[in-house]
């Protein structure tokens, strides 16, 4: 075989398998979330939504639920504002929403391996959001709890 032929068939068995490959969400993951937030795209963010999803400590199960709280936060004009990104658990940690067994059996069945848990900072206060990416490889948000207090 020749040389170029072969760094030719490497580079597409090793760029088909990188393709497959799921990565840790990043800070633009996360922005795209605040993003929808901040326009009152409730919509979008209930499309983007892991089932069942955590808020703060409870567990939504069903999708009329969680559509009906992004509603309500964009009907009652929440906004984040500006807002600051801390990618604080790689992979995301239960921890971070309380301790019990309810909330780790959620993370260790329901999300994903290979997602984060960020710090939102932002001129609304202070907001964990656990991002990651479902078997799809659609963009999930599959927890989000606060504002925080000061110590968290």
């Amino acid at each position: 075989m020749k040389k170029g032929m072969r760094r030719t068939l490497t580079a597409l068995v090793l760029g088909i398998f990188f393709a497959g490959c799921t990565t840790i969400p990043g800070e633009r993951d996360g922005m795209v979330f605040t993003e929808m937030i901040n326009a009152g795209e409730w919509e979008a963010l209930s499309e983007q939504t892991a089932e069942p999803f955590l808020l703060d400590t409870e567990m939504i199960m069903r999708r009329s639920d969680m559509r009906e709280f992004w509603k309500i936060l964009a009907e009652g004009n929440f906004r984040m504002g500006e807002t600051e990104l801390l990618v604080i658990d790689e992979p995301a940690d239960s921890a971070r929403y309380g301790s019990g067994l309810e909330i780790e059996q959620f993370f260790a069945k329901y999300v994903p391996e290979r997602s984060a848990t960020f710090l939102a900072q932002s001129t609304a206060g202070r907001f964990y959001m656990t991002i990651g990416r479902d078997e799809d490889r659609n963009r999930m948000i599959y927890a989000f709890a606060g504002p925080l207090g000061k110590e968290e």
